[in-house]
């Protein structure tokens, strides 16, 4: 089931930028929205696997996808190649979030990956510097 934050006002629609989250755990869904919708002006779609994003994808364009990688049936690279090869969203910025990210994967696409548990601010850092003009904060392999 997927969830869209209240829609922006007609003045907002033409500057907003559309965050497109795709997590199978509903806790983490719920989380992301709550501090993103406190903390940014960005309008927020979730969803719960990647075959509702792809499926979403022709009736929007996300400025940025925030994927998990770890989800049932098609994971988040394999999710974000799908989405890439489409050429609308070929250099739409992404963000993986997991506990194990897969980092050679990561490092083949130049894909921003967060280890999870982060830090809200990390999260928000990196949010506004591929969608603004600040440097990603790529966190340090350990």
């Amino acid at each position: 089931m997927s969830h869209v934050q209240e829609e922006p006002s007609v003045s907002d629609r033409t500057e907003a930028k559309i965050i497109l989250i795709v997590d199978d755990n509903m806790i983490m869904r719920e989380y992301l929205e709550q501090v993103l919708s406190e903390e940014t002006s960005y309008q927020l779609v979730l969803v719960s696997n990647g075959f509702e994003a792809l499926k979403l994808i022709g009736k929007m364009k996300p400025s940025l996808f925030i994927l998990d990688y770890w989800m049932p049936g098609m994971n988040g690279i394999e999710l974000y190649d799908r989405l890439h090869e489409q050429k609308e969203f070929e250099k739409t910025p992404a963000i993986m979030i997991s506990v194990h990210l897969p980092k050679r994967e990561l490092a083949v696409r130049a894909l921003v990956g967060i280890q999870n548990p982060f830090e809200l601010s990390e999260l928000l850092t990196t949010i506004e510097a591929l969608l603004g003009n600040q440097e990603p904060h790529q966190q340090e392999t350990p």
